[in-house]
């Protein structure tokens, strides 16, 4: 029962910052900007290059923390067209089957 409520409370965090805008630095084409500090008062906005030929994935990073006080880093990536909430159940479902793999904890 415990595992489940733990479960549930991730999940239910996890759609509430799925919720807000999670691609408040993507381009309406998807491409990442990149900002860079270039002196005290400037900061440089650009968008990468891609690579010739390869097609653009999407990714996302979830950082996932359990009643341990550990905290894990997920990256998860999909083929270009894969929506934010695919990306993020499938990382969801990593973090949560390894908290169940490891007795309630990350580690």
């Amino acid at each position: 029962m415990k595992k489940l409520c733990t479960a549930l409370l991730f999940l239910s965090k996890g759609i509430s910052a799925f919720s807000s805008d999670l691609a408040s630095n993507v381009k309406q084409d998807g491409a990442q900007l990149e900002i860079k500090k270039t002196s005290e008062d400037q900061i440089e906005v650009s968008t990468p290059p891609q690579a010739a030929g390869k097609p653009k994935r999407t990714q996302l990073r979830v950082d996932w923390q359990d009643e341990c006080g550990n905290t894990m880093a997920i990256w998860v990536s999909g083929p270009q067209g894969t929506s934010y909430g695919d990306l993020w159940m499938t990382a969801a479902n990593h973090a949560i089957t390894t908290i169940n793999n490891n007795g309630g904890c990350l580690y």
